[in-house]
């Protein structure tokens, strides 16, 4: 196999605020690397921490078209009222792109909860997560 590098452009992101939780303290949710990427059918996902609102850590979602090394998604999954940071996302045989993420506010200790996206949904948005 050749290796081959090259740049993508997408929109500007920020180191990610720390994280809240019940007791006070905040969550340390790292520098905004790479936490995850997934390949399938010339599409890679990548999924890392950033900030959003101002003062919270969201998940940052990138799908990158690598025949054409173009950012066909760029997107954060975030709230007002919460952080969301440490991502884990999967492509499955259908095409499904599965993220697990860590959620947690000053109301909710740090808990889990996932999402999808499926081919046929709209670009940027996934569906409601659990």
């Amino acid at each position: 196999a050749t290796l081959s590098s090259f740049s993508v452009p997408i929109r500007e992101s920020q180191t990610p605020a720390q994280a809240v939780q019940p007791d006070s303290s905040n969550l340390d949710t790292g520098d905004g690397g790479i936490l995850s990427a997934a390949y399938r059918n010339g599409e890679i996902w990548i999924a890392f921490n950033a900030r959003c609102f101002t003062v919270r850590s969201c998940v940052r979602l990138v799908d990158i078209d690598v025949d054409n090394g173009v950012a066909l998604q760029d997107f954060n999954i975030g709230s007002r009222t919460a952080d969301t940071y440490y991502p884990s996302l999967s492509i499955d045989n259908s095409g499904n792109m599965i993220l697990a993420f860590s959620v947690s506010s000053s109301s909710v200790f740090p808990s889990v909860m996932a999402t999808v996206q499926s081919p046929n949904d709209d670009d940027n948005k996934v569906a409601k997560p659990l």
